[in-house]
């Protein structure tokens, strides 16, 4: 889904998504049920990749993380796309990311696209 609303936890469930907190609105949210317990992942697209800038704004992937509910469940990952590697290279290890549950993928013109793609793979656990 691109942008699902999430309200606020003193609002209703919008098809499920709820914040325990304010409003979010996350630029792809990917819903899987092809396995006994439904999980979910957001993506959120960053056009700034300085190590600074990335730093900043994962503060959007933890809140995304720690505040989303679908259906009641916290999202498997956040991962924050970015145009360009390089800006905080150990947050686009697909290792970090599992162990964190969040983390940064690289999909710009100058990366390798097969290499975004086994990234993507890696970190949502199914084929794209």
């Amino acid at each position: 889904m691109l942008q699902p609303k999430f309200p606020a936890g003193d609002q209703g469930p919008n098809a499920g998504f709820q914040s325990i907190s304010g409003m979010r609105e996350p630029d792809i949210v990917l819903t899987r049920t092809d396995s006994e317990v439904p999980k979910w992942y957001v993506l959120d697209a960053k056009y700034r990749t300085g190590r600074s800038n990335v730093l900043e704004a994962m503060a959007s992937a933890h809140i995304y993380r720690d505040a989303l509910r679908w259906n009641g469940r916290s999202s498997e990952t956040s991962v924050l796309l970015v145009p360009r590697a390089g800006g905080a290279p150990w947050l686009e290890q697909p290792d970090f990311i599992g162990r964190n549950r969040v983390g940064v993928c690289a999909l710009g013109a100058d990366s390798d696209s097969q290499h975004a793609i086994a990234s993507l793979t890696a970190i949502l656990g199914f084929e794209l």
